[in-house]
């Protein structure tokens, strides 16, 4: 069933404790400064850059909470505050709120966690805001872990996973290569690991232990490749998806960007089959930001196209 936002007609009950009831939105009150907000989101990570893996962190926490098989969690609430793991995200982006009370503190997240992707080399990606905080953060002490029966392959497991977030199994993996501390974003945790899934393959390789995927393993945070780069390997689908993404970086930007995307509005009900989300970019940057960043961006093609084209021997007057 999940949340009220999903109920149609006139004569729909009040919210029960199960659908985490939350605020809504005042109409009356004052729209939030977003490309504002977004500039005090991109100054503390400017001021320490660790702050650039905890906003991930805890917007991709606060987003993976979500379940498709009955609609429960996700970001909209700010629910993740009762997990003490990201406390010092929490407190900083708290901060953030002080300054804006305008805006909630689970867009705030959503933004800052999308800052900081987009900061660490991430596509650009539209941002929705209008979420509300709710008054009760216990509201999802019913939601507990999945519990796997042990004789389900690694495999197996990851891929329900996935399944229950709602993610295809391209976007789960995609996601696996999030950026650790204050790693740049790219594709080299799927180079790495087939690599060495590749050595470890080699009949000729006096590599017999796990020990090439530990040292990799040890760097990500996400809990579907964290510890297990070598079981999922051994997966023909995961394996072609990894290889992929090894051999084109755009190609994992693009399916990270929409894979994050998904995970921050999957819970944006509009009754029970639509999102308010859909096509919705609340503008979070300046006009002059935006046209420097085209800027950049058109020159960087235009460099690009300029190289290959002189490759090939062309003169371009």
């Amino acid at each position: 069933m999940g949340p009220v936002t999903r109920c149609l007609g006139d004569n729909i009950p009040p919210a029960q404790a199960f659908q985490s009831p939350l605020p809504k939105v005042d109409a009356n009150s004052a729209a939030p400064d977003f490309i504002a907000i977004r500039e005090a989101i991109q100054e503390l990570i400017e001021g320490d850059a660790i702050n650039r893996a905890a906003f991930i962190d805890v917007a991709y926490k606060c987003g993976s909470t979500f379940r498709e098989t009955d609609y429960q969690g996700g970001c909209n609430g700010a629910f993740i505050r009762s997990d003490d793991s990201v406390s010092d995200a929490i407190e900083t982006l708290t901060s953030v709120k002080d300054d804006f009370p305008e805006a909630s503190l689970a867009d705030i997240i959503v933004l800052a966690g999308q800052v900081a992707l987009e900061d660490a080399g991430g596509n650009a990606m539209a941002f929705c805001g209008g979420r509300t905080d709710a008054d009760d953060i216990s509201g999802r002490d019913h939601i507990k872990p999945v519990i796997y029966d042990s004789r389900l392959s690694v495999a197996e497991k990851a891929k329900d996973a996935m399944i229950i977030l709602g993610l295809t199994t391209r976007q789960g993996v995609a996601l696996a290569g999030l950026p650790s501390g204050t790693d740049e974003l790219d594709n080299s945790y799927f180079i790495e690991l087939i690599e060495a899934y590749d050595a470890k393959n080699d009949p000729v390789t006096t590599v017999l232990d796990n020990s090439f995927f530990e040292g990799i393993a040890d760097t990500k945070r996400t809990s579907l490749f964290a510890t297990a780069g070598q079981e999922l390997l051994n997966d023909d689908e995961f394996r072609s998806i990894i290889s992929l993404y090894a051999a084109n970086e755009d190609e994992f930007l693009s399916e990270l960007a929409s894979a994050w995307t998904y995970l921050m509005n999957a819970d944006r009900f509009d009754g029970p089959r639509g999102n308010v989300c859909s096509g919705i970019n609340t503008p979070t940057l300046s006009l002059e930001t935006e046209a420097a960043s085209f800027e950049s961006s058109s020159t960087v093609k235009s460099s690009v196209l300029a190289s290959f084209m002189i490759a090939l021997g062309v003169l371009i007057f």
